[in-house]
């Protein structure tokens, strides 16, 4: 299985879907998640900061800053205006938590948040070599493609909080259904599940292009896991 070790440029959507919905402002268990909407607009930082270790934040404030979902979260990423956490694994199956800030032994106020059991968002896509989808690096038809993101839900077997995916197999593999679309025809997902190496809030999906999908610098992918689906995102169709 192949894995980044940088994220691309991808497209900004409303309050960073991938983290939070602005409607529902809903998480899913094991999401990285931000206390900033504007931050979460913003590029998403390369994934090789989520397999940092959880002690070595970028930060000094990490070291007194704590981030409570009715128990400690994995700080991934502090700073004066935005968190980066893990939401932990435990919380899966419920439907709303509170979250609260504490610096330094400070404690803000307790905030209701709605809890998902998936909502995907997506960190970048690689090409079949490894290297990044842009448009001058265009997938080919035929080709697989590999979907890095978080909020997919639970897995089988489950993921530890704070801890990173197994390099050993098997691997573990997203419970609810994947399904993904691109230029509006069904794509066959190959693989769904741990990015080794990564962050255990990091998903992993393989998925085999189309084989008569037309070239395009803008073929829309749409990602769905369970009853929850991802922003849409553009990627590069190239010609075989």
């Amino acid at each position: 299985m192949r894995w980044l070790r940088a994220l691309p440029p991808i497209q900004t959507f409303p309050s960073g879907r991938a983290l939070f919905s602005r409607s529902t402002e809903a998480a899913s268990p094991t999401c990285t998640w931000r206390n900033s909407r504007q931050a979460a607009n913003s590029r998403l930082r390369p994934i090789w900061e989520a397999r940092r270790k959880i002690s070595s934040a970028r930060s000094p404030s990490a070291q007194t800053a704590r981030l409570l979902w009715r128990g400690p979260a994995p700080l991934l990423y502090v700073q004066s205006h935005v968190i980066n956490a893990q939401v932990p694994w435990e919380l899966a199956g419920q439907t709303s938590t509170t979250v609260r800030v504490s610096y330094p032994g400070v404690a803000s106020t307790d905030t209701p948040v709605l809890l998902a059991p998936s909502l995907p968002g997506i960190f970048g896509v690689a090409n079949s070599d490894g290297t990044l989808n842009s448009p001058s690096n265009p997938a080919k038809p035929g080709d697989f493609i590999t979907i890095y993101g978080t909020g997919g839900g639970p897995t089988s077997p489950a993921g530890v909080t704070g801890a990173f995916w197994p390099l050993t197999t098997p691997l573990p593999s997203l419970t609810l259904k994947v399904s993904v679309t691109m230029g509006g025809e069904n794509a066959n997902v190959l693989y769904s599940g741990a990015s080794p190496q990564s962050s255990s809030g990091i998903f992993q999906i393989n998925v085999r292009v189309p084989a008569d999908l037309p070239p395009s610098a803008t073929s829309f992918l749409n990602l769905t896991i369970g009853d929850a689906s991802g922003p849409t995102l553009p990627i590069a169709i190239g010609t075989r």
